[in-house]
């Protein structure tokens, strides 16, 4: 299990609910919507525009990557993949915390092409993978600032695989 956990780094900048649609389930579907749509176009402009502007992610390890790290990153693991297939999530469940953020349950399944380590060969790789994610309100718009991985499945080729690695 992989938890990462995106913290505020001005948390007084952080406003819960002041202005955000109060039908949070539609604005947190749409902005996941969005960050599918990015990823499936590989639109890091986009793909930034759904990540909170306070954004520093704590790794498991103890260590954070900034805003920048995460834009570097993503440009670099969507590097290797040739093109996106079909990606999808859906919402499983929302439930309103005391603060007035939301924990949402999604399920998630991504089939892509990737570059082979040879950086020549293809191959078809299909995740699934369920999340349980911490979304709030900051200014007017919903952001996703905790995601936990709960686990999902790997195939290679057609070939479920053990999940010791990611894809």
């Amino acid at each position: 299990m992989r938890t990462l956990a995106l913290l505020a780094a001005a948390s007084s900048a952080l406003v819960l609910g002041a202005w955000c649609p109060e039908d949070a389930r539609t604005a947190i579907a749409e902005a996941l919507a969005r960050s599918l749509e990015a990823t499936r176009n590989e639109d890091i402009d986009a793909y930034m525009a759904l990540v909170p502007p306070d954004l520093l992610l704590k790794q498991d390890d103890g260590s954070t990557t900034t805003r920048d790290q995460l834009r570097a990153d993503v440009l670099q693991q969507w590097s290797i993949i040739d093109r996106t297939l079909a990606i999808e999530a859906v919402i499983d469940r929302m439930e309103r915390n005391p603060d007035g953020s939301w924990t949402v349950w999604t399920s998630q399944r991504w089939e892509r092409v990737m570059i082979g380590r040879d950086g020549k060969s293809r191959h078809n790789i299909v995740t699934t993978q369920k999340h349980r994610e911490v979304w709030r309100c900051y200014g007017d718009r919903w952001f996703n600032y905790e995601i936990e991985e709960l686990g999902g499945q790997l195939w290679i080729d057609g070939e479920l695989q053990q999940r010791g690695g990611q894809a």
